[in-house]
């Protein structure tokens, strides 16, 4: 409720994502760590994102109950042409500087008004993280950044190979439209499997994976899911959405293991370096790894069976 004068609008506004016209509006203590790590090209954007105050998650029984709150740093965000500069504190106790080309994923996640961006990039032989959670009333100042971080990303890496769209209309409506924000302009879908969520063996075995769609297009391998597995757990997860993306050109090897309750299929980043892995079930999962077999390998998939669907509903299906 809005108190005279306005307060809780202000207390609230507090926490919001800000953007910084330039660095002379920023801490002298950031705007020096900025300056040490920035590349000769200009910055195209600065955020500042408040700290943060969040409850402690526990999972008791089923159900997901807070115990005691946190803060997160206070950070500012500096989007350059070929790289980005994370600043914790502003004080600078940390600086994270981010090349573009080193980036193996890229992940948005929504609950409401709770988000959060997750970078892993190469370092070396490792990998590093940083997950940066803000106000989603920010959401589109960050995602506006992330469309020009993946077509910078994507213009890196030459595709001879024209490969054919396909149509995923057959998704579900929220999966669809996820789907469709999440290409970048001109970009299409050349391959794509949905299927709800795969269920644990027994009646109290935890799910194996929510509902999610994966689908492909000449530059990205993109992840959508929701997280909601349809166990006893809270339904906020109906309302998250989880957009993960990962560079073409940063995919080196998939391996492809059949398993009793779903088959796994391990994506492999940057020869080695990072995993992702991801339960399908069958006959989808046979397909679907032949079409990445094509997709990895640079041959044309149009006669692939591309467009993967759930045959029915029911507890089982892809993550």
């Amino acid at each position: 409720m809005l108190e005279p004068g306005g307060t809780s609008t202000r207390r609230g506004c507090e926490y919001f994502l800000r953007v910084i016209p330039s660095l002379d509006g920023l801490p002298q203590a950031v705007q020096t760590a900025i300056r040490q790590v920035q590349s000769p090209d200009p910055i195209r954007q600065i955020f500042y994102i408040p700290s943060q105050q969040y409850p402690i998650q526990r999972t008791v029984w089923g159900r997901s109950l807070a115990f005691g709150w946190r803060r997160t740093p206070p950070r500012t965000l500096a989007f350059g042409v070929d790289h980005i500069t994370v600043v914790e504190g502003l004080d600078a106790q940390n600086t994270l500087h981010i090349p573009l080309s080193d980036l193996l994923t890229i992940r948005l996640v929504t609950v409401l008004l709770y988000s959060y961006i997750e970078l892993v990039w190469r370092v070396g032989d490792q990998t590093q993280m940083i997950k940066v959670e803000f106000n989603s009333v920010g959401s589109r100042h960050i995602e506006k950044e992330l469309v020009h971080v993946r077509t910078w990303i994507a213009a890196q890496e030459a595709r001879p190979v024209s490969w054919p769209e396909i149509s995923i209309q057959h998704f579900p409506l929220k999966f669809f439209n996820y789907s469709m924000m999440s290409l970048l302009p001109g970009e299409q879908i050349i391959g794509g499997v949905f299927e709800p969520a795969i269920q644990g063996g027994g009646l109290l075995s935890p799910a194996i994976a929510p509902n999610r769609a994966v689908i492909l297009t000449e530059q990205h391998l993109i992840i959508i899911s929701d997280h909601y597995t349809g166990s006893r757990e809270t339904s906020i997860n109906t309302y998250r959405m989880d957009r993960c993306y990962c560079p073409r050109a940063q995919v080196t090897q998939i391996q492809f293991e059949p398993q009793a309750r779903a088959s796994w299929l391990t994506i492999t980043l940057a020869q080695g370096v990072y995993d992702i892995r991801l339960p399908l079930l069958e006959p989808r999962a046979t397909e679907f790894f032949t079409t990445l077999e094509a997709w990895l390998s640079g041959v044309s998939i149009s006669s692939q069976p591309h467009v993967l669907a759930a045959s029915a509903p029911g507890p089982l299906a892809l993550s």
